[in-house]
């Protein structure tokens, strides 16, 4: 039994289904709405830096006085967020950087190898393409950033190329690109994540995998292990093996187990121009503003902002705007929306570890429970990783990342 059916819980009933179990995936959704759908569709073995890292917080307060600005914390009195943000801030430091970056960079590599095979050996048309991805920038601090990722990216085997404006326009022939310049990283991808879901569904389906539109509203314990969940439509679910993949609502299934897990969402929002001529080649990110362009297919897709605010679904125009408005600072030919309809804005919850690590394995209290979630930003890059390492977890195999700083009572 999976409880999520966004890009984790997918591709853990796939790998799953290929030891073959009898496998069922409860979601309240299945639909475009969820978090692995409007995403930037990006695989990114170069994003190794964990988000809790030395020098976010002053950011963080500098940006929560701009209404534009590309990261928010909605100020209210919950326990848990501080929580959440008193461990956030003790793991804001080098050493959480340094134990952590290989494994974020493995992860989204061995994710990356399993997205080809799927398209390879599935057959799926997901517009998957390795055309690596740029991290553009207008300010000689940003500048100096990126060179500084580029080089710690260099010295643990990323490629990773410092170009200046010329090197960025060859790249991007069919657009003007007004930059200082940029780094490039070849070996990201990118892909249509609305399509690789559809995909996978029809997939699954096809492979007897049942997907059901529900949603956990009790559990049942004997002992050490679950033997049943009880959902909102009033069915008994009863299952040898329970993996929870339910994203930013993770920690509400887990409390009802009595475990407790520090995690928030991250809100994000996107909007996607369907058959657009004037667009980039290469993914980019624009680094001043934490503007993400993905070209999928025929279409473009923007992505931008970071807003913890407890699962709001309160549409902030005023940042929508912020991160519209910074791609013709970049790419002067572009037209994009000054303020989009509201039915033209994707808003999705991506789950926040407080140390910018994901939370992958078996549970120390319940025996017969597999909990993946905390992915944050990396949702979609790392998902058929998640899956394969959830189906050699279940299966008691070894695994192919170590799972120690990934375990859930960190």
């Amino acid at each position: 039994m999976i409880i999520g059916g966004g890009v984790n819980g997918l591709c853990s009933a796939y790998y799953l289904s290929q030891s073959g179990y009898d496998i069922e995936v409860i979601d309240p959704g299945f639909s475009a709405e969820g978090t692995s759908y409007g995403n930037a569709g990006m695989i990114v073995p170069s994003h190794f830096i964990p988000m809790a890292s030395p020098g976010i917080i002053s950011k963080g307060l500098k940006w929560m006085f701009n209404a534009s600005s590309p990261f928010y914390i909605k100020p209210r009195l919950d326990w848990r967020l501080i929580q959440w943000l008193w461990r956030f801030n003790k793991s804001c430091s080098s050493r959480n950087v340094e134990r952590s970056q290989e494994l974020i960079w493995k992860y989204n590599e061995l994710s990356k190898q399993e997205y080809a095979k799927l398209a390879q050996n599935e057959n799926l048309n997901f517009d998957f393409h390795q055309r690596g991805l740029m991290m553009l920038f207008k300010s000689e601090k940003s500048k100096a950033e990126e060179i500084e990722i580029a080089q710690k990216a260099n010295e643990i085997g990323i490629e990773a190329k410092v170009l200046d404006q010329s090197q960025v326009q060859s790249l991007n022939p069919d657009v003007k690109v007004d930059v200082l310049g940029g780094v490039y990283f070849p070996e990201d991808a990118h892909l249509y994540s609305n399509h690789f879901m559809r995909d996978l569904m029809d997939l699954l389906t096809k492979r007897g995998v049942k997907l059901t539109k529900d949603s956990v509203i009790g559990t049942k314990m004997a002992n050490d292990r679950i033997t049943a969940l009880t959902t909102k439509n009033g069915k008994v679910v009863l299952a040898d093996h329970f993996i929870i993949t339910a994203g930013a609502w993770s920690w509400k299934i887990l409390k009802m187990l009595g475990i407790k897990l520090l995690l928030e969402d991250g809100k994000g929002y996107s909007i996607t121009q369907k058959s657009i001529d004037i667009k980039p080649t290469i993914p980019a990110i624009l680094t001043d503003e934490k503007v993400a362009i993905t070209p999928m297919g025929d279409d473009l897709r923007i992505t931008g902002t970071l807003e913890i605010s407890g699962i709001s679904t309160k549409i902030n125009h005023k940042r929508v705007h912020g991160f519209l408005s910074a791609v013709p600072k970049y790419f002067p030919d572009m037209k994009v929306p000054d303020q989009p309809a509201v039915d033209e804005i994707w808003t999705g919850y991506r789950p926040l570890s407080f140390d910018g690590v994901p939370y992958v394995g078996r549970s120390k209290s319940i025996a017969n429970l597999v909990v993946a979630t905390g992915h944050g930003m990396m949702g979609m890059s790392l998902g058929p990783a998640t899956g394969k390492l959830v189906a050699q977890i279940v299966n008691q195999e070894n695994t192919d990342l170590d799972l120690e700083l990934m375990r859930l009572g960190r």
